[in-house]
């Protein structure tokens, strides 16, 4: 059987392989789609004599030149982002610092939670929406955020709410959250550069000459991988850690009930508006935030949700338990 050691190292493992699967496969895609760009377009201009070896040599140079540009620049966005994508999140679900006097009790819930997990207190936010969630995010467990809703702090119990907190400090420990932020931080960062890219081609005398014809191919590679690509890493990024994190959360607070309670309270309403149009940053809730079949993607029984079935993650815990399940 796993262990949570088990679990942090493959979740290392996966962050190096994101980490070098992202300019691999991305260069792969940059140089055939210029291939086959530069290949039409000198095919038909008049009087010119194309061929794939003369295509190659003039492909090595556009190549060289724009995915280096690429390189430097996303290098340049993930790493000032790493140290300051959590005000990013943070901010754009419309969350706010949980205040030591108006909200102490579960300030002190939280930091006991910490202790017993043996983590460092991670900072306490809370979103105004009545719906029942929560997410962990932050690069390391010294930089580590819980972010908690009103309506799951109005309407869960104590028990409910230590098992609620004790799973997302489990993702923090487990380094998930560190995992999420790069995959939030490089899919923003190929959409938006795609998106910026395809407006500055068609300013170039609407798209009509070759560089900004390149710059089009560029910005829609960009935007395609970014958009496209998604689904693909949030499968890379495994269901097994929900898993993982409710099986720890039972074994810090020593009580699998809170937790099945909770799940069961929050999987009647999980809808957080703010999350809308953010699918890869919906992935760190504790249940899915979106609208049910939100996408072709999430629409497909589940096949590429990030979450597991409720009703499976109830089940484990009720093994964990003791409890006979069919």
């Amino acid at each position: 059987m796993k262990t949570t050691y088990d679990f942090i190292d493959s979740n290392k493992r996966k962050t190096i392989f994101l980490i070098a699967f992202f300019p691999v496969s991305l260069a792969i895609m940059t140089y055939v789609s210029l291939f086959g760009f530069l290949y039409i377009y000198n095919s038909n201009q008049p009087q010119n004599q194309i061929s794939a070896v003369s295509v190659l040599q003039n492909i090595n140079i556009y190549f060289l030149y724009i995915f280096a540009g690429i390189i430097i620049l996303s290098s340049l966005w993930t790493l000032i982002s790493f140290y300051s994508g959590h005000n990013f999140i943070l901010s754009s679900v419309n969350s706010r610092q949980a205040n030591r006097e108006t909200d102490k009790e579960i300030i002190r819930l939280v930091e006991n939670i910490a202790i017993t997990a043996g983590l460092p207190m991670p900072q306490v936010y809370i979103m105004d929406t009545p719906a029942l969630n929560a997410f962990a995010t932050g690069r390391n467990p010294e930089n580590a955020y819980v972010v908690l809703t009103t309506g799951i702090i109005g309407k869960l119990e104590k028990s409910e709410l230590e098992g609620v907190i004790a799973h997302e400090m489990s993702h923090i420990g487990n380094s998930d959250t560190k995992l999420m932020m790069i995959i939030i931080l490089v899919i923003g960062f190929f959409t938006l550069a795609g998106s910026l890219l395809m407006r500055v081609s068609f300013r170039g005398r609407g798209g009509r000459n070759k560089g900004a014809l390149i710059f089009l191919i560029v910005g829609l590679i960009l935007y395609i991988y970014g958009t496209l690509i998604a689904p693909i890493i949030r499968l890379a990024v495994s269901r097994r850690r929900e898993y993982q994190a409710d099986a720890t959360a039972a074994l810090i607070t020593r009580n699998p009930q809170g937790l099945i309670s909770a799940l069961k309270k929050i999987s009647s309403n999980p809808r957080v508006d703010s999350f809308d149009g953010k699918e890869i940053m919906s992935a760190m809730c504790i249940e899915s935030p979106l609208k049910e079949g939100i996408n072709i993607f999430d629409s497909l029984h589940g096949l590429f949700s990030t979450h597991p079935p409720v009703e499976d993650r109830i089940k484990a815990l009720e093994q964990m338990d003791g409890i006979s399940t069919d």
